[in-house]
């Protein structure tokens, strides 16, 4: 038998209508616990393609950009990190 895993909607729905917490600075409503959820989650997520970036970033050290090779997988690689931020940045924004 595997094991459950819910999904966000199912998370976020049980927090809005069954967590118990302390909000000051919502009215407390589900709505404004669904919006508070939905702040968590866009922070998480912008932190996890943050430290993807710098993952990505951190790997390329080794490489010598004196190769054409591997300076072309440096560049690839940063490109690919400054995406992630971007990306990072535009869920901070509230464009998902």
């Amino acid at each position: 038998m595997s094991e459950y895993t819910p999904t966000t909607e199912s998370v976020r729905w049980n927090y809005a209508v069954y967590w118990q917490v302390e909000d000051h600075d919502t009215d407390g409503s589900a709505e404004a616990r669904e919006a508070a959820f939905d702040r968590w989650l866009a922070a998480h997520d912008a932190e996890v393609l943050r430290a993807a970036a710098t993952e990505l970033e951190q790997s390329i050290h080794h490489l010598d950009p004196s190769h054409p090779s591997e300076l072309s997988f440096i560049n690839c690689t940063r490109i690919d990190a400054r995406e992630l931020r971007d990306r990072a940045d535009r869920i901070e924004r509230g464009e998902r």
